[in-house]
């Protein structure tokens, strides 16, 4: 009798335990704050996440002296799900006009997921993942 019980003492701990147990989650402390696209001017090419979830990002692609791209900025709400973050953009807006007219890549392909791969004090990388082929970019922010 005790080996029965004992038995169903560890299936139900064996079910129990999800996998989602040892999902990596992300630290809202250290992601909160201004970061900056790296390789590109700052001013125009930053995002910033504030702890009540919402965001707003300002990019253009230019480097520091270059005003080629128009600079757009984009805000809205984000939610993460372990390392999954998704952006609910809710405006948009050309804050500097530039030359050329800047066309995301999502205008023509779908995004599928974005994840956090590092954050660090000084680190953050959101690698894109996008249905052709697939293809995967990598945003590269840095702060100070």
């Amino acid at each position: 009798m005790k080996r029965i019980y004992i038995a169903f003492v560890a299936i139900g701990l064996i079910l129990s335990c999800s996998s989602d147990d040892n999902e990596a989650s992300i630290d809202m402390d250290l992601l909160s704050g201004q970061w900056f696209r790296t390789n590109s001017c700052p001013d125009q090419n930053n995002m910033v996440f504030n702890a009540d979830g919402t965001y707003v990002y300002t990019y253009s692609g230019n480097p520091c002296g270059n005003n080629d791209n128009d600079t757009v900025q984009t805000s809205g709400t984000f939610t993460l799900n372990g390392i999954s973050i998704t952006f609910n953009q809710q405006t948009s807006e050309i804050i500097e006009e530039g030359d050329i007219v800047s066309i995301p890549i999502e205008d023509f392909n779908t995004l599928i997921a974005q994840r956090i791969i590092v954050l660090t004090e000084t680190e953050l990388v959101i690698e894109r993942e996008f249905s052709i082929e697939p293809f995967f970019q990598n945003l590269g922010f840095f702060r100070e």
